[in-house]
């Protein structure tokens, strides 16, 4: 998808500006729907038929962003990694 370049550039923006490791379990779900919904606004595809490859396309994107802030890692228990 053409938006999880953009979205994990954001958040490697946001880490290089130093925002904190805790707010990161905001930022990646919302930062997300903000690309995917600027997507879909620009490609004017928002139709009842289309919702689930909507939500794939969330869940791809948050993913991929959240691998910028080390979320494996913070699953793993170790969240005491800068």
């Amino acid at each position: 998808m053409q938006v999880s370049g953009p979205v994990v550039a954001v958040m490697c923006l946001l880490r290089w500006f130093g925002v904190p490791h805790r707010w990161a379990p905001v930022l990646v779900p919302v930062v997300s729907a903000l690309g995917v919904g600027l997507w879909i606004f620009a490609h004017g595809l928002l139709s009842r038929a289309d919702t689930f490859s909507y939500v794939a396309a969330w869940v791809a994107v948050s993913t991929s962003a959240a691998t910028v802030w080390g979320f494996t890692w913070m699953a793993s228990g170790q969240s005491g990694r800068s």
